[in-house]
């Protein structure tokens, strides 16, 4: 009784914490001003996004394990609440585990998620007890993994799977056989299993837990860098390029570039391409104008005044865009 009087306290300390967490991160969200609109303004400041640049910081650390610098890292910039270490230290910790062949951590993982994974029917749980099985047979205890399989398949003949079907032939094959064969056959098998439970396995854990496989703030900057890089990139440096960045190198290598790299968009003024030689600005109010059609609209006083608002602006007012 007082075991599960613990475990009633226990869970409800851990449905506080996350309520609580997922209140703060909403209440953020909710009065968080869209970047998109914002950066628009002629106030803009990437400052007033600090805490969100932070959160993503965090979750890029606790994505690769950089555990006591998560700790340093939420403390200073005060991320208690936005911080999925805990989280993602139990999913590191657990395909650390599989990557060495054990799989009792995933295995009380799938227990504790019982319900969830049958809610999207994964058969992430007989996978990893197919995994022991290959273990036993590669150990020659053929009695034992048929007894095994008895236990942890319970599917209909037509939905056994080739897997299972395999090792039911391989133990009919050599199973009773005393002479001495080869198993490389098997081991083949076994290293590939392993490569797709321990992916099985990550897709799960992501659909269940919303874990990303690869951190947001990575797959920002991939995107960012692909939308600047060229067929040019990686012949003559620039130390302002982020696509000549040498920490990057090798991410910037795997991300390809887009097939488009010149502008199609057309200025509603001048009826001509925007592109480098005819770049686009913006006003603070958002309205998009050509070089060449702001030089249409300039007083002799050096002010721009819009042909949609009448507002008039300096020319330091007016934003470059880059597409």
């Amino acid at each position: 009784m007082e075991s599960l009087r613990s475990k009633v306290m226990e869970s409800k300390m851990h449905l506080e914490k996350y309520v609580n967490r997922l209140a703060s991160r909403l209440k953020y969200i909710y009065f968080e001003g869209d970047i998109q609109l914002e950066n628009l303004k002629h106030d803009f400041r990437f400052e007033m996004y600090e805490n969100r640049i932070n959160w993503l910081v965090d979750g890029f650390l606790s994505r690769y394990g950089f555990f006591d610098t998560v700790e340093v890292f939420t403390k200073r910039y005060k991320l208690a609440y936005y911080s999925d270490a805990d989280v993602y230290r139990e999913y590191l910790d657990i395909i650390t585990e599989l990557k060495r062949h054990n799989i009792k951590p995933a295995l009380d993982w799938c227990q504790k998620y019982k319900s969830q994974l049958k809610k999207i029917d994964s058969n992430v749980e007989a996978e990893l007890h197919l995994q022991f099985v290959i273990s036993i047979i590669c150990e020659n205890k053929f009695f034992e993994a048929i007894e095994y399989i008895k236990k942890s398949v319970c599917k209909p003949d037509e939905q056994i799977s080739a897997d299972v079907k395999f090792l039911v032939t391989y133990i009919g094959l050599y199973g009773s056989n005393e002479k001495r064969h080869s198993t490389d056959a098997l081991r083949r098998f076994k290293r590939r299993r392993w490569r797709k439970v321990i992916k099985s396995f990550q897709e799960v854990y992501s659909e269940i837990t919303g874990v990303l496989n690869k951190p947001l703030l990575e797959l920002l900057l991939k995107a960012g860098i692909s939308v600047v890089k060229t067929e040019q990139c990686g012949k003559q440096k620039c130390t302002k390029c982020p696509t000549c960045i040498d920490e990057l190198r090798h991410t910037i290598m795997q991300v390809p570039h887009i097939q488009k790299t010149k502008s199609f968009l057309v200025c509603p003024y001048t009826s001509e391409v925007m592109d480098e030689k005819n770049p686009p600005f913006t006003t603070p109010a958002g309205h998009v104008f050509s070089e060449k059609a702001i030089s249409l609209f300039v007083k002799s006083d050096d002010v721009f005044e819009c042909p949609v608002t009448a507002e008039r602006y300096r020319m330091q007012d007016l934003s470059r865009l880059f597409i």
